[in-house]
């Protein structure tokens, strides 16, 4: 029993690749659905018995090498694994859009090169800065440069038509997101999603 006013520990969770423990919330989890397929389960709130990756793709191939999600969850059979790393991809870049339509609808973004630079002149206000992939060079470098003086994550993604209609624009090249917990949040999911589709 655990004594009052002390707080619980972390629960933690061993991943199937490396063999390491971590706290469950760092790890990606899966899950077995009714008809025995791998399914990722980015919120952690599936229910059923979960089996845990770290979050990156070396560690995702360890698992299928080892048999990892086979064994755990009682499936019979995995996809191939460039399929799987496809299917998770995608379940991390719809995660990632949601979060920054929550975002959007709580004021937490700024959009607009302009915007974004005096942001982070100011200093203090961001905690991430979001350009599109198909940015000019001379902005894209102007703005990651403003970002890394301010000591803020400044990530690609995304066309600007697509990051303008997340936030209810034609087109952004760049936006920024205020302090906080969604912010980290997309953060995570955002460095997740380049681990596995081995862009870093």
């Amino acid at each position: 029993m655990i004594p009052s006013g002390t707080s619980r520990p972390a629960p933690q969770r061993s991943c199937l690749g490396c063999g390491e423990v971590f706290e469950k919330k760092s790890l990606l989890r899966f899950v077995a659905s009714p008809g025995g397929e791998l399914l990722p389960d980015l919120k952690q709130k599936l229910p059923g018995r979960g089996a845990y990756v770290c979050r990156d793709l070396l560690c995702l191939k360890q698992a299928v090498k080892k048999k990892g999600f086979v064994r755990t969850l009682k499936i019979s059979a995995l996809p191939p694994l460039a399929e799987l790393q496809q299917g998770v991809a995608l379940h991390l870049l719809s995660r990632v859009e949601s979060l920054i339509g929550v975002a959007r609808k709580a004021g937490h973004v700024c959009g607009g090169s302009n915007l974004v630079m005096q942001s982070l002149e100011r200093g203090g206000e961001l905690a991430l800065v979001i350009c599109s992939e198909d940015i000019s060079e001379g902005i894209g470098e102007k703005v990651r440069r403003k970002a890394a003086n301010a000591g803020v994550p400044c990530e690609q993604l995304l066309t600007k038509a697509r990051l303008g209609a997340l936030v209810g624009r034609d087109e952004r090249s760049v936006m920024a997101f205020a302090r906080g917990g969604l912010a980290k949040e997309i953060l995570q999911e955002l460095r997740t999603y380049s681990k596995i589709v081995g862009e870093h």
